[in-house]
């Protein structure tokens, strides 16, 4: 998630419940959402494009083999219901 994300975004997350259900993570650094060698990894970019414009290019360089996937939202409530879709 950006740095910039306001509180509402990250109850939306808590609310959907996936971080229990799915054992996910929240965090605000992107080395962080690499966490090091893992057999696979999956990330989710949540309004990557407030990162800057070469996130993915990033990711694609410093962990190959992440599994990236972009979601852009306009509100906390977009974000909790595409969360529920998972």
């Amino acid at each position: 998630m950006p740095q910039l994300t306001r509180r509402a975004y990250l109850q939306a997350i808590v609310d959907s419940g996936v971080m229990t259900k799915f054992r996910w993570t929240v965090g605000f650094s992107a080395d962080d959402a690499g966490i090091g060698h893992l057999d696979s990894k999956s990330i989710i970019t949540i309004n990557s494009h407030e990162w800057g414009p070469n996130l993915l290019e990033w990711y694609s360089t410093n962990y190959s083999g992440c599994a990236i996937e972009e979601m852009n939202v306009a509100t906390p409530g977009q974000l909790r219901e595409h969360l529920l879709s998972f």
